[in-house]
């Protein structure tokens, strides 16, 4: 009881923080000058276009990055299960790109993906066995998580010595296919309805080296119930198993829309909740936390924050112990 209230407290000082910088909505992403919307039905494409400020020009000649060790092989693009991801494209719609090119958001990702990069693999070696499962999340819809996924994933993936699986849980909107041209592919539904099928059948490698993506698949008349089943949870375990050596990202539905956040959630080894600045309402924030309070390790990230008199908005790393927290 007393860390259930202490976690309460936490969430409503955090919430008060949140609610503090509302201001104009800045675009998409976790700082500013982002790309479009979490939600085509909330902001139409075309509003969403007039919101992304022009990104900087691709570069005629990036440097090649020097890693570690070398990362995965190169996937066969004649493989049925191969999938090329368009970088120029995503470049000029603001994401995250491994080939050297560098804007806004790239830096920004810098700075957000470190502390959880720590708590993954700690100095010390001492881990929690699923920390390297992160799981991605909001309130509501719309207010920035599968972007969040997506630009996590391809920041972490530029690291030289660390390979990234990205998975669609997210069966109400499937927003992640749409954004990545993944199409009509077998996924994470197919797999739940299916006992035949393993997550192997279903992993996609792409055409940037150090990144895998499990889309979620084919439309199912349960597929809430899918998501939430026992099926569901061992298949996570088995993936923090076998894939340990990777860090292992999820995005899933809006906790408040669905209980499949809360499930996943006793699962994962660290949560990430992003908040929209300005629009979540504080009871939505301390309802989310308490939702997904079944994980150690709980994250909020301020999304679409007014700029400050640096030039920068507002993100923040929320851990449950008050001594980890980390406001920037």
């Amino acid at each position: 009881m007393a860390e259930d209230n202490k976690r309460l407290d936490l969430a409503q000082r955090v919430a008060a923080r949140l609610r503090s910088s509302s201001g104009p909505a800045a675009t998409e992403g976790l700082i500013t000058n982002t790309p479009p919307a979490e939600s085509s039905a909330i902001r139409p494409p075309a509003d969403e276009r007039k919101q992304t400020k022009s990104a900087a020009p691709w570069p005629s000649a990036a440097p090649a990055p020097k890693p570690a060790r070398p990362p995965m092989p190169a996937a066969d693009p004649n493989d049925p299960k191969y999938l090329h991801l368009d970088q120029r494209k995503l470049f000029s719609e603001g994401y995250v790109v491994v080939d050297g090119a560098s804007n806004r958001v790239a830096e920004e990702f810098r700075a957000i993906k470190r502390p959880l990069l720590l708590n993954a693999f700690p100095r010390s070696g001492k881990t929690d066995p699923k920390s390297h499962v992160i799981m991605i999340t909001s309130a509501h819809p719309g207010e920035g998580k599968t972007f969040t996924a997506i630009n996590l994933s391809l920041s972490i993936a530029t690291e030289p010595d660390l390979n990234v699986l990205l998975i669609d849980t997210d069966s109400h909107n499937q927003d992640m296919e749409k954004r990545l041209g993944i199409g009509d592919r077998a996924g994470m539904l197919d797999v739940l309805a299916d006992p035949s099928l393993q997550i192997s059948d279903v992993i996609l490698r792409t055409s940037i080296p150090n990144l895998s993506i499990i889309p979620c698949g084919h439309r199912h008349a349960m597929e809430t119930e899918l998501v939430a089943s026992q099926r569901m949870a061992e298949l996570v375990e088995d993936i923090a198993k076998r894939y340990s050596d990777r860090v292992i990202i999820f995005d899933t539905v809006p906790a408040l829309a669905s209980s499949v956040a809360g499930v996943l959630a006793l699962h994962a080894g660290q949560v990430v909740i992003v908040v929209e600045a300005g629009m979540t309402q504080q009871e939505a924030v301390e309802e989310t936390v308490a939702i997904v309070s079944g994980c150690k390790s709980i994250s909020l990230m301020l999304n679409k924050s007014e700029e400050s008199d640096s030039g920068y908005g507002y993100y923040g790393y929320y851990g449950k112990d008050e001594k980890q927290t980390k406001v920037y």
